[in-house]
C-alpha cells in the first residue's frame, strides 16, 4: 500500500491567478499489516510535520511578500536591494527565512531608504508558544532544584522550610 500526503493551500482571494497550491509532503509505503507497520513511525511523523510546516511557512512568506511588493501610494513595484537570513525559533524547530530588503519608493518621503517586510512582520524572533513552554520548563526546574534532597542538604532548607540539622 502507498500513502501519499498532500497539503492543499487555498487562496482567500477568489480573483487570484492561483487559487490553490498543492504540495506533496510525504509518501509512505507499507507492506502487510504487522505491529511494526501499523500507523506512523516516529521518524515518519517528524518528517511529515516538518514538510507540512515548510509548505505552510513558504506560502505564508510568499503571500506576505507579494502583497507588500507594490508601493501602497503609487502601486509601482519596489526595487530589490538584497536578501538576508533571519532566524525565528518555533515550537517545532528553528526557521531560517530569506528576508528581502527593498528600496523605499521615491513617490513619498520616507524615514529610511530601505526596509525589510519580513523583519517588520516578525519583530519577535521566538514564537509565543515556545516562550510559554520554555518559561514553564524554567519554572519547573527552579521548583525541582529547590525541593530536591540535594538542595536541602546544601542550604539547610527544603520546600516546607528549614530542615533539622
Amino acid at each position: 500500500m502507498k500513502l501519499r500526503v498532500q497539503v492543499v493551500i487555498e487562496s482567500d482571494d477568489e480573483d487570484a491567478e492561483h487559487r490553490s497550491a498543492v504540495h506533496v509532503v510525504a509518501q509512505i509505503d507499507r507492506d502487510a499489516l504487522s505491529v511494526d507497520t501499523l500507523g506512523l513511525q516516529l521518524e515518519e511523523a517528524k518528517h511529515l510535520l516538518q514538510q507540512v510546516q515548510a509548505a505552510l511557512i513558504d506560502e505564508q512568506v510568499r503571500t506576505s511578500l507579494a502583497e507588500q511588493v507594490a508601493c501602497p501610494d503609487c502601486g509601482r513595484p519596489r526595487a530589490h536591494k538584497d536578501t538576508k537570513t533571519i532566524v525565528t525559533r518555533t515550537l517545532f524547530g528553528t526557521l531560517h527565512l530569506r528576508s528581502p530588503r527593498w528600496h523605499q519608493c521615491s513617490c513619498q518621503p520616507q524615514a529610511t531608504r530601505t526596509f525589510s517586510p519580513l523583519i517588520a512582520a516578525l519583530p519577535e524572533r521566538t514564537t509565543p508558544e515556545l516562550r510559554q513552554l520554555a518559561n514553564g520548563w524554567r519554572a519547573s526546574l527552579v521548583l525541582s532544584s529547590r525541593c530536591s534532597p540535594m538542595a536541602a542538604s546544601r542550604t539547610g532548607t527544603n520546600c516546607r522550610g528549614p530542615t533539622c540539622r
